[in-house]
C-alpha cells in the first residue's frame, strides 16, 4: 500500500511540474510583458519582456524582486477603479 501512495505522490509531484513548464511557456510566449504581482508588490513572476521593460524604467538599480514605484502606482490605480 506504502509504494501506491508513494507512485501516486510521484505522479501527482510530475503533473504539478509539467503544469509549472507549460504555464511559463504561455506566459514566455507573450510579446507584452507580463507581471505577476502579490498583494505587496512583490513580483512572483516577469516574463522575458517585462523584465527588459522593468530594466528599461530602472537601468540603474539592482534587479529586485519588488515592482518599481512607477508600476505599483499604476496598479493601484487599476485596483481601486475596479472596485468603483
Amino acid at each position: 500500500m506504502n509504494t501506491i501512495t508513494n507512485s501516486l505522490e510521484r505522479a501527482n509531484t510530475q503533473a504539478q511540474q509539467l503544469d509549472q513548464v507549460f504555464l511559463q511557456g504561455i506566459l514566455e510566449g507573450f510579446i507584452d510583458g507580463i507581471l505577476i504581482l502579490s498583494t505587496k508588490g512583490k513580483i512572483l513572476h516577469a516574463n522575458e519582456s517585462a523584465r527588459l521593460l522593468l530594466h528599461k524604467l530602472t537601468p540603474d538599480s539592482k534587479p529586485s524582486n519588488l515592482v518599481p514605484k512607477q508600476i505599483w502606482r499604476i496598479c493601484q490605480a487599476l485596483k481601486y477603479s475596479f472596485k468603483s
